[in-house]
Order: structure tokens, then sequence, then C-alpha cells
């Protein structure tokens, strides 16, 4: 829907020489673009996770803030949710993806891997309707969800996580990662885990 191209201008003059001279355009064909990103990487069957949804022009500017945004799929009540966007052309619906809902994907944004796809309504004027992936943890039976998202190095960091009912009581093991490497890490067993993170990150 969106491509890149360069214009390119050289002029040849007898006495004068040769100029030349470019410039990129933008060409699309809808005036925005939507995208969305599940939390913790992918939809998990059978729990409730949050899809974030993000409008913005061709160029990367976001659309405006109280657009609102009609999502069409399986895993919403009634097949489908409605969210406003923010001053960011972000929104959020939130997806229970039923089991076997989800495929391997062989070619679009999705191409080889799981994902489920959705319509996404921006009721803009002119309405504009995107067909959507979304990335699906198929084997995934816990979904953690930090509690904040900005913490300050020696603080703790608390994570909640939602589990489908045959991983109830399980022990989970928390890591927290930085630049690829395990800095710190705990077991939970419940609803809800703690990861002291180092005061030297």
């Amino acid at each position: 829907d969106v491509a890149s191209v360069t214009a390119y201008a050289r002029i040849v003059h007898g006495a004068l020489g040769t100029i030349t001279a470019y410039a990129g355009y933008t060409m699309a064909r809808t005036a925005f673009l939507v995208s969305a990103t599940p939390e913790a990487g992918g939809l998990v069957p059978e729990i409730d996770t949050r899809l974030y949804l993000s409008v913005a022009d061709p160029r990367g500017t976001p659309i405006r803030a109280g657009v609102s945004v009609e999502v069409r799929g399986l895993g919403l009540p009634g097949g489908r949710a409605t969210a406003t966007t923010d001053a960011h052309g972000m929104a959020e619906v939130t997806v229970r993806l039923p089991r076997g809902a989800a495929a391997r994907m062989e070619g679009g944004a999705c191409a080889y891997t799981t994902s489920t796809s959705f319509e996404v309504e921006v009721q803009t004027t002119p309405a504009i309707v995107a067909n959507i992936c979304t990335p699906v943890s198929l084997e995934a039976e816990v979904l953690p969800r930090v509690r904040s998202v900005v913490v300050a190095p020696g603080a703790s960091l608390e994570v909640d996580l939602v589990r489908v009912p045959g991983a109830s009581g399980r022990p989970v093991d928390l890591e927290a990662l930085y630049q690829g490497r395990v800095v710190a890490s705990a077991w939970a067993t419940g609803a809800r885990g703690t990861i002291r993170i180092p005061s030297d990150v």
C-alpha cells in the first residue's frame, strides 16, 4: 500500500556542463495505515489479551485523538469491539481468542508464523478498512503482565500472571533481560511474581 519513490532529473548543457537533482516521494493508496501489536508478543488463546492498534499516515504521523476504530473478528464480544485513538494514534481492545482460531500463514505480513486476522475500520470520512494479521502464541498457557512499564535500578518489578485453567498453581520462571542476558530471575506459583532489578543495570 506504500512505496518510496525517488525521481531524478539530469540536465546536460554543452557549454555549462551537467547538473543532477533528485527528490524522494512517498506514494500510498490509503490515507492511513493500521498495525496491531498484542501484549507479550502474541495473543494467548483462552486468555484476555490486550491488542494495541496504531493508526498513522504513510509518513508515520499518528492520526488525531478521538477517532473511533472498530475491530471485527474472532475473540471479540459479539465479533466486534470499538475503541478510540489517543494523542499517539493508539487504541486498545481486548481479545479472548478461542482455541483453533489461528493458523500458519503462507503469505503477507505474518508469513510463516501462526496468526489470526482482524478487520479494522477507521471511522474517518471516508472510512478506511484494513485487514491485519496478529501473531498467536499457541503453546502459551501463561500471560505475563507487568504492573509498571518503568522501574528504577534496584527496584522491584511486579508481574501479574494470567493463566489458563490447566496452568493453575504451576511454577513460572520470571526473568529480566538486559542486552540479551538474564540479570534477575524469580519463581512464582500464584497470580503474581516479583523480580528485583539489580542496582547496577
